[in-house]
């Protein structure tokens, strides 16, 4: 059966359409993303601004006839914490519907977390093992630590890096003092949020969404990391602070043209950089494993799971997993307002 995810992020819109076979098996056929950044407005203001509302109707008529084009069998429409923070949300997602007959399900940290651990799973299959899964994105970051098939504990705090940038903004280019300003900051978030973890064995650490594969797509094109083979889906911490240091450096004109990146991150990258640097460090290990696959993988695999599952088998399934972890530090009134959402 052929079915599409559309995960209306903090940052970026994303579409997906993929095949999934009777056995689970996804593959994709159709991809296509837009930056409309609508967190940006909200984490300043705490709702999505005028001009980031008019991007994003602009993103999706894009991306609504892209997936039509493709006649998926059914479209999930998920939206993650930007708009789970915006004061205007409700009125943002009944516009969707209205102009694109979209039913956008505003789905909890918790959830966010769920979903991409099942994605990754369907990636990795047997080789996920005992492992946690940090999905960095641009208005939260999600926690889960698992052990195969099972989820066991889940944390999602309002922690991503379009929010970081308009928390800790950096000059062009960024300044040594001002770049440890933004380490100590991170370090101390990201400690915070793991403090009620503090002896849980992490076992593997995946990191997943854009800004880690971005990470890893300037290591592979400056040859910090192999482009196939051993190592290529690896990051470690000595490859980040290299990063960090080469592209804090450059000013933004600069960072648009360094290779593997693409020059609509290029405000982000260092922030984004700091964050994983911190979160490794936070956890203990020296490298992650880079994984494609998450948020919209998951929303894909679980519509899958519905259709062949007899409708009175179909209750919405919870994580039963603990809750972990606390809400990290922020300047925002918007962020001060968040709360986290954690499993029960």
């Amino acid at each position: 059966m052929r079915l599409a995810a559309l995960d209306l992020g903090s940052n970026s819109f994303h579409a997906l359409i993929a095949d999934v076979d009777r056995g689970g098996a996804l593959t994709v056929v159709g991809r296509a993303k837009r930056m409309p950044r609508i967190g940006e407005g909200i984490f300043r203001t705490g709702e999505i601004s005028a001009a980031g509302h008019k991007q994003a109707m602009r993103a999706l008529g894009v991306l609504v006839p892209f997936i039509e084009g493709h006649r998926p069998e059914m479209v999930r429409a998920v939206a993650t914490a930007a708009v789970r923070d915006a004061s205007n949300g409700r009125a943002f997602v009944a516009e969707v519907r209205s102009r694109f007959g979209l039913d956008v399900q505003v789905i909890s940290g918790d959830e966010e977390a769920r979903l991409s651990y099942a994605g990754a799973r369907g990636q990795l299959g047997a080789e996920l093992g005992h492992a946690t899964l940090f999905d960095l994105g641009g208005g939260s970051l999600e926690a889960i630590l698992g052990d195969g098939r099972r989820i066991l504990r889940t944390a999602s705090a309002p922690l991503g890096v379009l929010r970081a940038v308009v928390e800790r903004p950096l000059s062009d280019p960024a300044t040594p003092r001002e770049l440890r300003a933004l380490e100590q900051w991170a370090r101390r978030a990201v400690g915070s949020f793991l403090a009620s973890a503090d002896g849980a064995d992490f076992g593997r650490v995946i990191l997943c969404a854009g800004t880690a594969r971005a990470v890893r797509s300037v290591a592979r094109a400056l040859g910090y990391i192999a482009v196939e083979g051993t190592g290529a889906n690896l990051i470690r911490r000595d490859t980040l602070r290299l990063l960090i240091g080469r592209l804090s450096a450059l000013p933004l004109a600069a960072r648009r043209t360094v290779p593997g990146l693409d020059p609509n991150r290029a405000d982000l990258i260092v922030h984004g950089a700091v964050l994983l640097d911190a979160i490794l460090a936070g956890v203990g290990v020296s490298q992650a494993r880079v994984c494609d696959a998450a948020l919209r993988e998951g929303v894909i695999l679980e519509q899958s799971r519905a259709l062949q599952t007899p409708a009175r088998r179909r209750a919405p399934r919870r994580a039963r997993a603990a809750g972990w972890g606390t809400r990290p530090p922020s300047r925002t009134a918007t962020t001060r307002a968040g709360r986290a959402a954690f499993a029960p």
